[in-house]
């Protein structure tokens, strides 16, 4: 997309997306995607390490199994998925089951009754993410957009903590004006 907005590619994402089983000729693409990291610090920062080393919400002995729980990072390429598809405007990605993607990793049937998914990110970085500024209005294909309050926060608000992160984040597929509102 060209920025016309003086604003600057700081970050840059690797999203590789996979169309049907490689083992029945199934295709797999790459979009990269440039971040404004100087405009939007807090939201570049949970974008990059959804794709990258996971987001993490509950207690890093949780990952060890040491309170005889076990939970995984939130990561896109761990059960990322695009999970909604509306037609002409955007595309939604996210990861919609945290234990069934946790479950897929670890080759298992399910996920277990020790399974507890991370939760939503604190009250202190939705406060962080809320007042950084739309920097860009939704006005041409190829923009990344969060939800107003980050990561976990998109959908309707009701889902369970297993499927917080199924609305993760947005790409236009043409100017969406309506999404500046949202």
């Amino acid at each position: 997309v060209p920025n016309t907005n003086g604003l600057q590619i700081t970050d840059v994402v690797t999203i590789e997306l996979g169309i049907g089983k490689k083992s029945t000729g199934g295709e797999t693409g790459v979009i990269k995607l440039g971040l404004y990291g100087n405009d939007c610090p807090a939201s570049v920062a949970q974008m990059v390490t959804l794709c990258s080393s996971g987001i993490i919400t509950s207690s890093k002995l949780m990952l060890e199994e040491g309170y005889g729980a076990v939970s995984a990072p939130v990561q896109l390429n761990q059960g990322g998925a695009l999970n909604m598809l509306y037609p002409n405007q955007r595309l939604d990605f996210g990861v919609s089951s945290q234990s069934v993607s946790y479950a897929k990793a670890k080759r298992l049937n399910k996920a277990g009754d020790d399974f507890v998914p991370q939760s939503r990110p604190s009250n202190k970085d939705v406060d962080v993410i809320y007042a950084e500024p739309m920097v860009r209005k939704h006005d041409v294909a190829g923009l990344l957009s969060l939800a107003k309050n980050g990561i976990g926060y998109g959908g309707s608000g009701f889902e369970s903590e297993d499927e917080a992160y199924g609305s993760a984040f947005e790409i236009t597929a043409a100017g969406v004006p309506a999404m500046d509102n949202e």
